[in-house]
């Protein structure tokens, strides 16, 4: 097999550069492009001699971690979070490894696997390495997806809201600072705006964007002020006809806030703790 010497620098610093990447926006920490660079030149060197390694089981993997913690060192030259960024890096390797092993497989490149994996081409394969790098990007959405839904599964109830003979079955989040209520002293449940289609018209909703509030025939139609560290402004609010929280009937008044703020949340709606009590008027 022919090893081109700029061939396993670059598509192994680009494979590196990418699953460093990840890494470092898994662990929600500042990419530190420089720390990814010096990493990847690393292992990108490291995969350059390893060639001449051969060695497979049970030390390919031992000296595969000992190498992720030292480029997870490299990442930002921290000891902070160390093993959890060289597992993070040895996983996503490992993932990324069994991608490219289908597509050389898929495309008929005769491959080795050791320490490092090894194909039998005298051109970069750029272009597969492309595909490669799409899967990985699924991948990773996916698995930060997952992530964040773990993170936030303990305050995450399911609310069913009915109205107009209609019901929407949601997902609320419990935020111990929501504490807003109505002019009549019910909790608020603060709704994405873009739910509103389930319950309301076309016409109502253009209604609704100019603030045409009393034009709507809905119960307790009202506006509460809402403070945050972004500012304030008026929130739309209305009584339903009923809501179920985890099943346990409550009183609610639901204020409608703008739809960006729960884009990619995970959940529909804002919850307070006194909604936890139950019919609470």
């Amino acid at each position: 097999m022919t090893v081109y010497v700029e061939n396993v620098l670059f598509e192994n610093m680009m494979i590196d550069g990418l699953v460093l990447f990840l890494v470092t926006k898994t662990l929600r920490e500042k990419t530190n492009w420089w720390g990814i660079f010096a990493s990847s030149l690393f292992g990108a060197v490291f995969a350059l001699f390893s060639v001449k390694i051969d060695v497979d089981g049970i030390f390919a993997v031992a000296i595969k971690l000992l190498i992720s913690l030292c480029m997870a060192y490299m990442l930002d030259f921290r000891f902070q979070k160390l093993i959890k960024k060289a597992m993070l890096l040895f996983l996503y390797t490992f993932l990324f490894g069994g991608f490219v092993s289908f597509i050389f497989s898929f495309f008929g490149f005769s491959t080795k696997n050791g320490i490092v994996l090894g194909y039998a081409s005298g051109v970069p394969i750029v272009g597969l390495l492309v595909l490669c790098l799409i899967l990985c990007f699924i991948m990773f959405y996916f698995l930060k997806k997952l992530y964040k839904k773990r993170k936030i599964a303990a305050f995450l109830y399911d609310v069913t809201l009915s109205f107009r003979g209609k019901t929407a079955v949601l997902s609320g989040f419990l935020d111990t600072g929501n504490t807003l209520l109505d002019k009549f002293g019910k909790p608020v449940l603060v709704l994405s705006k873009n739910k509103l289609n389930i319950f309301f018209s076309r016409d109502e909703m253009l209604l609704i964007a100019f603030k045409k509030y009393g034009s709507l025939k809905v119960k307790n139609a009202q506006t509460i002020n809402v403070s945050s560290i972004s500012g304030s402004t008026q929130m739309f609010a209305f009584d339903v006809d009923g809501c179920l929280i985890d099943g346990k009937e409550t009183n609610v008044v639901v204020g409608v806030y703008e739809h960006k703020f729960f884009k990619n949340k995970g959940f529909d709606a804002i919850l307070s703790t006194k909604m936890l009590e139950g019919n609470n008027v």
